[in-house]
């Protein structure tokens, strides 16, 4: 199974892993090369653009789990991430956003036919 996650923090990072670990197929994203480079070594394949990390992700239906700052998820899920979904594509926020904004966000998405669940993870 493939996932692209999304945010390589301290929760990302070892969420990535834990997954390449146990059989995923993981791909990820991070604005910094650091993390990047720590998430390549674990044997997970990264990407500096959010396209590329998207259009990498071949599965049926493809899911992207987003582990970023709840301050900058509704900006990066609607000007970087929206724009590649595709109807059936699932989303996965980890970030511990605001329920009323998750909230909006899944009315949002589910418009475009898009699954998206709000599971904060800290």
């Amino acid at each position: 199974m493939q996932i692209t996650i999304f945010g390589l923090g301290k929760m990302g990072m070892q969420i990535a892993k834990r997954l390449s670990t146990n059989g995923f197929e993981v791909l990820a994203w991070n604005r910094s090369s650091e993390p990047r480079e720590e998430a390549a070594k674990a044997g997970i394949k990264t990407f500096a653009e959010v396209q590329e990390a998207v259009n990498a992700n071949t599965s049926q239906p493809r899911r992207f789990w987003l582990m970023l700052f709840d301050k900058i998820t509704g900006e990066f899920l609607e000007t970087q991430l929206l724009p590649h979904l595709k109807p059936g594509d699932i989303v996965i926020d980890g970030g511990n956003s605001f329920y009323k904004e998750s909230i909006k966000r899944s009315e949002m998405l589910s418009t475009k036919g898009i699954v998206f669940y709000d599971c904060g993870t800290s």
